[in-house]
């Protein structure tokens, strides 16, 4: 019994884990492309795609811009 819960608790804390690590590259990201707004408690997972497709999209809408430039 004592070996599945110490599976159950290690499965858990590398979920929390993963999960830490996906909220940190989604704030490098942000930085990276200049977004300095910080996610609310409140922001719904649609608000945050939103964010990070608007901010796709200027991303690429610069990066092409870079591009015709040269």
């Amino acid at each position: 019994m004592e070996e599945a819960d110490e599976l159950v608790t290690r499965g858990l804390r590398q979920q929390f884990q993963a999960l830490q690590e996906e909220q940190q590259q989604r704030r490098r990201e942000r930085m990276a492309l200049g977004g300095c707004r910080r996610e609310r408690d409140t922001d719904t997972p649609a608000q945050r795609e939103e964010d990070l497709g608007l901010q796709l999209v200027a991303a690429q809408t610069h990066s092409s811009t870079d591009i015709s430039k040269r």
